[in-house]
């Protein structure tokens, strides 16, 4: 079963579950975000193959706190950077993330504006 076919099951089969499982279920699930979140980040830190450069030196990722910090502001003004869509970050599960890089273009394009 390839894993398209096994996320297109998933509803299907949590809807048929006993009630009393489903809170294994959800532990479970948690699980499979967790595993599948960190192997993202590892992956991100090795080196890509075909151009035998470490990503993370192409595109480090900063947390809503670093943002915040770096361009003086609330954290809560950071977040909503990211939900109006005015600064492109990565989200994995409840952590949202801001490529180095891409606070820079900001920061640059705000400052351009600004004059």
């Amino acid at each position: 079963m390839t894993l398209q076919n096994l996320l297109a099951e998933l509803p299907r089969t949590i809807a048929e579950t006993p009630t009393e499982q489903l809170g294994a279920v959800i532990a479970q699930l948690a699980a499979c975000q967790s595993t599948a979140a960190t192997r993202l980040l590892n992956d991100l830190q090795c080196c890509d193959a075909e151009r035998k450069t470490p990503l993370a030196e192409h595109a480090p990722l900063l947390t809503i706190s670093q943002v915040a910090e770096r361009l003086n502001v609330p954290r809560s003004y950071a977040y909503e950077l990211v939900r109006q869509q005015k600064l492109p970050a990565v989200r994995l599960g409840k952590y949202v993330l801001v490529a180095q890089e891409t606070l820079a273009k900001y920061i640059a394009m705000a400052a351009s504006s600004a004059l």
